[in-house]
């Protein structure tokens, strides 16, 4: 987690509560299969917006963290790049 977070900041990135939250929560999992679900998890346990969720996911893509698998949207889900 600390070379996840070292990561964001040596891109310029901001660190922030609602994405530690975010990225812990997300770390725990193989796969994200629905990122509604996962708002509504997140949301039972500290104030996030749904927006944050999805440009968190978006970004550790971008980095290389995440990776988005399948075309349709009933079959997309993302999966961690293990460093």
């Amino acid at each position: 987690m600390e070379i996840l977070i070292a990561s964001l900041t040596s891109h310029g990135h901001r660190v922030t509560t609602q994405r530690v939250h975010i990225m812990k929560h997300l770390w725990q999992k193989n796969i994200i299969s629905n990122i509604d679900d996962l708002y509504v998890e997140l949301r039972t346990k500290q104030l996030v917006s749904w927006a944050t969720v999805y440009s968190t996911i978006k970004l550790l893509c971008e980095l290389g963290w995440l990776q988005l698998h399948g075309s349709d949207a009933g079959d997309k889900y993302y999966s961690w790049i293990k460093k």
